[in-house]
């Protein structure tokens, strides 16, 4: 297990989120269901710049949600623009963890978690973490399980 540093934030990707007019619901804000397309594609731009997604596909790997927390803290209104970040604290054999934030003006509106399992697309039997992903994780300040626990004697 690969875990982050306290305090860091490993392949953090941050990408800038239009609020297209479809995202609006009659309470006049983005409906919820619209963060967890925005959480799909901040993992999927975080994915792109750390590990080929196109290699993964071509070798029968995808990456399947199995759980996704949403914290909503402040409301995003039409004609905001919301800056996303995205970040892997945890990556396990097989599944990886992702926190994101969506911000307006620097203020944290929505905190979501998510968990991925990685699979094989025609078996849908859990695959191991992508290396590139496991190497990139380590050099963006992060740390082994093992490595974090205290040294008894």
């Amino acid at each position: 297990m690969l875990r982050a540093v306290p305090g860091a934030r490993p392949l953090l990707t941050e990408m800038g989120i239009t609020v297209q007019p479809y995202d609006i619901d009659l309470a006049a804000h983005v409906n919820n269901v619209v963060y967890v397309r925005w959480m799909e594609d901040l993992r999927l731009e975080l994915l792109r710049r750390h590990c080929p997604m196109q290699a993964l596909v071509e070798g029968g790997m995808a990456a399947v949600v199995a759980e996704t927390h949403i914290r909503y803290r402040k409301p995003v209104q039409p004609f905001d623009a919301p800056l996303g970040r995205v970040w892997c604290p945890e990556l396990g054999k097989v599944t990886a963890q992702f926190h994101a934030e969506i911000a307006v003006n620097g203020d944290i509106c929505t905190q979501i978690t998510q968990r991925v399992m990685f699979v094989d697309m025609n078996t849908m039997k859990a695959l191991r973490t992508p290396q590139e992903l496991r190497d990139n994780f380590v050099l963006m300040n992060a740390t082994t399980e093992e490595e974090s626990k205290p040294c008894i004697s």
